[in-house]
C-alpha cells in the first residue's frame, strides 16, 4: 500500500493537470459548458479551503502563560 502523502503528491500532480487543461481549453475555446466545468470545480475547491480556514482558526486549548486576551486579526 501507498503512504497517504505518496498517494497526495499523485493526486497533486493530476489535479494540476486537469485545472491547466481546464484553463487553456476555456481560453482557447469558450463556451457556457467550459465555464461550467470550473464552475463546478471551483465549488469544492472553495468549500474545502472555508472548511480548512475554519478548522485552522478554531480555539486552541490554553496552556500555561497563555494571555487570556483575545487575537485582533488585520482585515488584509
Amino acid at each position: 500500500m501507498e503512504s497517504g502523502a505518496a498517494i497526495r503528491k499523485r493526486l497533486d500532480e493530476q489535479y494540476d493537470d486537469v485545472v491547466m487543461l481546464a484553463q487553456s481549453f476555456s481560453v482557447a475555446k469558450p463556451s457556457a459548458e467550459a465555464a461550467t466545468f470550473i464552475d463546478n470545480l471551483n465549488q469544492p475547491i472553495s468549500e474545502t479551503v472555508t472548511a480548512y480556514n475554519q478548522r485552522s482558526k478554531a480555539p486552541r486549548k490554553k496552556t500555561d502563560g497563555d494571555d487570556d486576551r483575545p487575537l485582533i486579526e488585520s482585515a488584509d
